[in-house]
């Protein structure tokens, strides 16, 4: 069963209120950014939401009974708006990020929109256990993945790949560029990784399936 840690609504700076169930404490809150208790042998997600009915999966944490700290590093433009909630459970959460096949639909970059040619995959997975694999066009990759502070994701060592060379106008030196310069994520029907300079360009991926 999810349960719900609490919620916290906000209208930037300030906080609106604060509602909390069962065992759980809020440190400190500035802005986008908290600190707060985790439940052991729990896996939790932060969830944000700039209207109270569309809500995002823009954290995962594994609880150990320690005190956590999320950072929302998604936007260049925060909303005047936004709301966070944690839930946990024991399994991982089926529409969160671990496990599960995103397959790229669209690279926006620097106001242009840059899709990948038919029957070109580019992939990722994320593993619970902090590994990373996917399909590059006609290449295989794999490596290492962390989340900063629950939402930021980073590839400490970049990526090993095959080495077979793909054709002109593919998106593998695109793609790896790109997401070697990952900030936050989102999760709502697509996985959106936003990339770069004040995370102003950024990825959309399709769920292509659980693995």
């Amino acid at each position: 069963m999810i349960k719900k840690l609490f919620l916290i609504l906000v209208s930037l700076p300030h906080i609106i209120s604060v509602s909390a169930q069962n065992t759980v404490k809020i440190d400190k809150f500035d802005g986008s950014k908290f600190n707060f208790n985790t439940i052991k042998n729990q896996y939790h997600i932060v969830e944000a939401t700039s209207d109270l009915n569309n809500w995002l999966v823009v954290g995962h944490f594994n609880g150990d009974g320690n005190n956590a700290y999320f950072e929302d590093c998604r936007h260049h433009k925060k909303p005047e708006f936004q709301a966070y909630r944690i839930l946990f459970q024991k399994a991982l959460f089926k529409d969160g990020l671990y496990d599960r096949e995103w397959v790229l639909e669209a690279i926006h970059q620097n106001g242009e929109i840059i899709i990948p040619a038919k029957k070109k995959v580019h992939s990722i997975n994320f593993s619970k256990k902090g590994r990373v694999t996917g399909k590059n066009d006609c290449n295989n990759y794999f490596g290492q993945f962390e989340l900063i502070n629950g939402n930021c994701i980073s590839f400490p060592n970049g990526f090993a790949s095959t080495q077979m060379f793909c054709f002109p106008k593919s998106l593998d030196t695109v793609f790896f560029n790109s997401l070697r310069k990952s900030k936050g994520f989102e999760i709502g029907e697509k996985l959106i990784i936003f990339f770069g300079d004040n995370s102003k360009n950024w990825l959309i991926f399709a769920d292509g399936g659980d693995q």
